[in-house]
């Protein structure tokens, strides 16, 4: 865990590996960090997003995705730091979908697929 004056967060990389027989779609803004508290996964950093780029994943190939996650004391930063963010268990969770036609931007049948279990320190 990362510490500043004025955030705090962690940086971590996803490997999302496509075992289906079709592209996916991996929605790059549609992410959480979700933390480990009390036995339920709980949402801390939801990122912000100008843009709802994806990332293609042909069947059988997998992507890395590098992940930021920093929350802010600032009343004026955006997104603001939880509290409750502190050195854990955490996964990050993505919504997978399919593109309905070819060269589409919105994606169909989204469902969100989380990471296994990794420890910030």
């Amino acid at each position: 865990m990362r510490q500043l004056i004025r955030a705090t967060g962690f940086e971590v990389t996803a490997v999302v590996r496509n075992d289906d027989s079709r592209v996916v779609h991996v929605a790059l803004c549609n992410f959480g960090a979700e933390r480990d508290i009390d036995g339920t996964w709980t949402t801390l950093f939801t990122p912000v997003c100008f843009s709802p780029g994806f990332r293609s994943v042909a069947r059988g190939d997998s992507v890395v995705i590098p992940v930021r996650v920093t929350g802010y004391t600032d009343a004026r930063t955006y997104p603001p730091l939880d509290p409750r963010m502190v050195p854990d268990s955490y996964r990050v969770s993505f919504g997978v979908g399919l593109a309905p036609r070819p060269g589409a931007t919105n994606l169909s049948h989204v469902t969100t697929k989380s990471s296994l279990p990794f420890t910030v320190k």
